[in-house]
């Protein structure tokens, strides 16, 4: 059903749905900025490579004060002599600050322009006297400095830019490709949520609840009277309230509690060199029927979190144990089975003695069997 006209009364998680299908365009706007951010920001480059190379005339090359005065700098010309220099460029390779090779990437001619010397760098291909295809960019000083030493008769005779044989336009080809391949994926991506923003009702997670037997408009009700009273315990990522793992942002995720298997804290010692120990960090493991959910949380966190879940969810298995680990592996079938038997027992005392107070969190291993008493470990 399309919740378009103004007159729709959405639910919470309709709501919700929209509120990170918008944020999802917002996240797709500021990609689309970025690439066009880039190409403008690259525009120069980018013309010269869609006009292709250029016939500079030699006045031109000669009045150059730099390359990035020059509006066209890929450019064909003709030298009337070329030198080689002997000088080559070593490309030198390390690993941890030690060398491990080194290869000569480049080597440089002097091109005889009239009176003038026009730097050439090539890049294992034999300069000649014909046409010259390339890159203008400015000559680094010091390069200059090694070519003419002390003599200033030879230093003003280079012209202050230099021209780069490598191929010009591969970047263009690499980054624009790049660029029309993000722009076409995050294309897709914003008509996607922009069909699931006018459609709420077709997503997944809300799927997921009507497929396991919840209300929508039920689940958004409860959810909704949680976060009005505070009744939820944040994590990072998810919100536990009195019914409902909840994950809102870019993405909503909506898990019930009486999903819930198993539940139980984690801590990882963090050492240098494996050690010196670093320090700690705590985080929460939560099994459901459809999935399991890992959080990093904060120290303190994971203990608050098993009090709430074993308030709301006392059907459910808490506290790690190899045994349960190796239940949920090799017997996952009677383990569900078990926590099912167990709602159905809590349920059947809420309906026969409301209210009830909350159990006390139950065993942290499962029955060998779907109908074996509550809390009897694996034979």
């Amino acid at each position: 059903m399309l919740t378009i006209f103004a007159g729709d009364v959405m639910t919470w998680l309709e709501q919700a749905v929209r509120t990170s299908r918008l944020k999802q365009l917002g996240v797709c706007g500021l990609i689309f900025a970025v690439i066009a951010l880039a190409i403008a920001f690259n525009y120069r480059y980018l013309e010269n490579v869609y006009r292709g190379p250029y016939d500079i005339p030699r006045v031109e090359l000669l009045a150059a004060p730099s390359a990035t005065e020059l509006p066209r700098y890929w450019v064909n010309l003709k030298t009337d002599k070329v030198l080689d220099t002997g000088i080559d460029q070593i490309t030198i390779r390390k690993r941890k600050g030690f060398e491990t090779g080194r290869s000569v990437t480049g080597h440089y001619y002097a091109g005889v322009v009239g009176d003038r010397l026009l730097l050439v760098k090539s890049h294992g291909e034999k300069i000649g006297t014909e046409p010259i295809k390339g890159g203008l960019v400015d000559v680094p000083s010091d390069l200059i400095d090694r070519l003419s030493g002390q003599n200033a008769g030879i230093r003003k005779a280079f012209l202050p830019v230099m021209l780069d044989t490598g191929p010009f336009d591969s970047d263009a080809t690499w980054g624009l490709g790049a660029a029309a391949s993000v722009a076409g994926v995050t294309l897709l991506f914003a008509l996607f949520a922009l069909f699931r923003y006018f459609n709420p009702n077709g997503h997944k997670a809300l799927r997921q609840l009507e497929k396991s037997g919840q209300s929508t408009s039920g689940a958004s009700a409860s959810i909704k009277a949680d976060m009005d009273a505070r009744r939820y315990l944040r994590l990072k990522d998810y919100r536990l309230t009195t019914q409902y793992a909840v994950k809102q942002g870019l993405g909503l995720d909506v898990v019930p509690l009486r999903e819930l298997v198993w539940a139980h804290p984690t801590v990882t010692q963090h050492k240098i060199y494996g050690i010196i120990p670093t320090g700690k960090s705590y985080g929460l493991t939560m099994t459901f029927k459809s999935k399991p959910i890992t959080e990093k949380v904060a120290k303190g966190v994971p203990e608050a979190a098993m009090e709430h879940l074993a308030r709301w969810s006392p059907w459910s298995f808490f506290g790690y144990s190899d045994q349960l680990a190796d239940a949920m592996k090799r017997r996952r079938k009677d383990v569900l089975a078990a926590v099912d038997e167990r709602y159905e027992i809590a349920m059947n005392a809420v309906a026969q003695n409301p209210p009830v107070a909350a159990p006390n969190p139950p065993a942290t291993t499962p029955p060998s069997a779907p109908h074996s008493p509550a809390g009897n470990g694996p034979s």
